[in-house]
């Protein structure tokens, strides 16, 4: 891979956020609303002239800072990119949205991304895939920036009677069930238990499905197409690992991750089944979280992120 040697980044002191000099259309005011939800009046005050600044052409950027993305653990996983000077770092992004740009920013200066031109000028084909619900504005976010088409990849964690966070297992799009076998066994729930979990899980996977418009489609009859999924984080990796496979059945040839924050372990892990991987912040540790990359963190509403993906097909 190229290395690249002008990412910019917010410095994660500054009051500031990386905007795009884009002319606004409907996915950007999208943007720019989920953006000033649950901000004190001074973020909000802040967004808005950042954001009227970009209208204009001209962008604000505070304190940046230059980073080169290198490999992880070379030996290990040639495949996984991350950046040295954010890893294990907390509060790296201030929200979502600024994630995406950053990512954004990344891809679009490395030649070797199958989703992206190559040096020869040959542009490939690839389509960018969100995972509902918080991994919709950073794959929208990219998909903007580096103009590809964008799809919603529907898949959800079955999840424990007493958390709203943690799954014991995934649903797909396609029906698809996997469960986490070893964690199924510490927790010990009754079949009944897990069937009555699985079946909410497989309602919340038709409904959220047809709210975005159907099932995922992939490029097909190109040599070089590539799929991109995109989620907000990997913290246990069981539903992006869901996505990975799924999108193998379907034939997918090259599958690259991008996410902005990963757990070391949960990011190798991926390593195995996707072709490459790109991760921002990179965390060590027993515990992860994804909120804790970001400054603004907040639950995404269905309904809105519907709206943001019907705004994005106009």
């Amino acid at each position: 891979m190229s290395s690249l040697t002008s990412l910019q980044l917010r410095d994660t002191t500054s009051d500031g956020v990386i905007t795009d000099s884009t002319k606004p259309d409907n996915l950007s005011k999208r943007l720019y609303i989920s953006s000033l939800r649950k901000s004190s009046p001074f973020e909000r005050t802040r967004n808005k002239l950042v954001r009227l600044l970009s209208c204009f052409g001209t962008t604000w950027e505070p304190a940046m800072e230059s980073v080169s993305p290198k490999k992880t653990e070379e030996r290990i996983a040639s495949n996984v990119f991350s950046v040295d000077s954010l890893t294990d770092r907390q509060k790296v992004f201030y929200d979502r949205i600024e994630a995406g740009n950053i990512l954004a920013q990344w891809l679009r200066q490395d030649w070797k991304v199958a989703a992206l031109p190559t040096s020869d000028g040959v542009q490939l084909d690839a389509v960018v895939y969100g995972i509902p619900s918080g991994g919709i504005p950073v794959a929208a976010t990219i998909a903007t920036q580096l103009k590809l088409p964008l799809q919603v990849a529907v898949v959800s964690k079955i999840l424990l009677p007493w958390n709203t966070e943690v799954g014991c297992g995934a649903v797909s799009f396609r029906q698809t069930v996997r469960w986490n076998e070893p964690f199924l066994h510490s927790v010990g729930l009754s079949k009944e238990r897990l069937q009555k979990q699985m079946e909410e899980a497989i309602i919340k996977v038709n409904r959220r499905t047809k709210a975005f418009g159907g099932a995922p489609t992939i490029p097909t009859g190109e040599e070089n197409s590539a799929v991109i999924l995109v989620d907000d984080g990997l913290a246990s990796g069981w539903t992006m690992t869901l996505a990975i496979e799924e999108f193998r059945k379907m034939g997918a040839k090259t599958i690259v991750v991008v996410v902005p924050t990963g757990s070391y372990d949960v990011v190798l892990k991926i390593a195995k089944i996707a072709d490459v991987v790109y991760c921002a912040n990179i965390r060590h540790g027993p515990s992860f979280a994804v909120a804790a990359a970001y400054e603004n963190w907040y639950d995404e509403r269905e309904e809105e992120m519907v709206q943001l993906i019907r705004s994005f097909k106009r």
